[in-house]
């Protein structure tokens, strides 16, 4: 098949849990996550992209952004977590259909906790 992404055997070796997040309103009126609830553990390949620092509020905040590719799971939306050991990895956007060939999926995801 023309475009089609091929796997290598045990290219997907991660095991990862994919998590959908309970919104509630908070005192300023935002929708914040305040639970998350585990939809489905997978396997993925989990790669690392890049690292960074940043000041905020004078404290020093280090990041680091992966790419996780997934078998295609319809029902993942933006703003889902991956859990992958005890790391949180955050969507930074939608899920992206590899080729758009409905196979794999590719998740890009920052390490850490979302700051709005």
């Amino acid at each position: 098949m023309a475009g089609l992404v091929k796997m290598a055997a045990g290219g997907l070796r991660h095991r990862v849990t994919l998590q959908s997040p309970t919104y509630a309103t908070d005192d300023a009126g935002a929708h914040v996550p305040t639970s998350w609830t585990n939809a489905a553990t997978v396997w993925a390949k989990v790669e690392p992209l890049s690292d960074s620092m940043r000041a905020q509020a004078a404290q020093a905040y280090g990041s680091m952004s992966h790419r996780v590719t997934i078998r295609h799971y319809s029902a993942i939306q933006s703003d889902w977590r991956v859990l992958y050991g005890t790391r949180q990895l955050y969507l930074v956007g939608p899920p992206r259909n590899v080729d758009e060939q409905g196979v794999y999926m590719e998740l890009r995801c920052d390490e850490g906790e979302v700051i709005a």
